[in-house]
């Protein structure tokens, strides 16, 4: 998930306070983006320190504007994000050997591996349960974002007309 600010205009008036203003509302706004999409997502296997725990957030200064990301590395995060497709691929039976063994009761004669094996085919043919749901996945980036929109908008319209006021005064 990007932020992206674009003005069309360029800042001729004291656009040093404007430029000020303007990345201390975007790192405001990351942190409060990063905030309600840890509060959306799942815990699982690596509890706090998993996917919920790898959400970051960060504030780039570029040529011309500033960039605020608010994003995670893991490569499954988009399936959970989204949920896993009918008919793609199975997932790695290694990768789910953790989630069975914390979140299922493997049975006398069963192993994780071969509960992970079932479970990953299953996915495989049906998809995942969150992909059931409407709209699909856990969807806390989006969810994240629709609870961000109007504090980020506060946000930015406070820093602002604070940086105007100074200005004026």
């Amino acid at each position: 998930m990007n932020i992206r600010i674009a003005f069309t205009k360029k800042i001729a008036l004291h656009p040093e306070r404007m430029q000020a203003a303007m990345g201390s509302a975007m790192f405001e706004s990351v942190a409060l983006l990063e905030k309600n999409v840890k509060q959306r997502a799942p815990v699982g296997v690596g509890g706090a320190a998993g996917l919920k725990g790898s959400i970051f957030g960060e504030v780039k200064y570029l040529t011309g504007r500033i960039d605020g990301l608010v994003g995670t590395p893991l490569a499954y995060a988009q399936a959970v994000e989204y949920g896993r497709g009918i008919g793609k691929r199975m997932p790695p039976v290694s990768a789910l050997i953790p989630w069975v063994e914390k979140f299922l009761t493997i049975r006398q004669g069963q192993t994780a591996k071969g509960v992970a094996f079932a479970v990953a085919r299953y996915m495989a043919a049906r998809g995942s349960r969150a992909l059931r749901r409407s709209p699909p996945g856990e969807r806390m980036f989006e969810r994240g974002l629709a609870a961000s929109e109007p504090g980020i908008e506060r946000i930015f319209r406070r820093r602002f007309g604070d940086a105007v006021r100074t200005v004026m005064e």
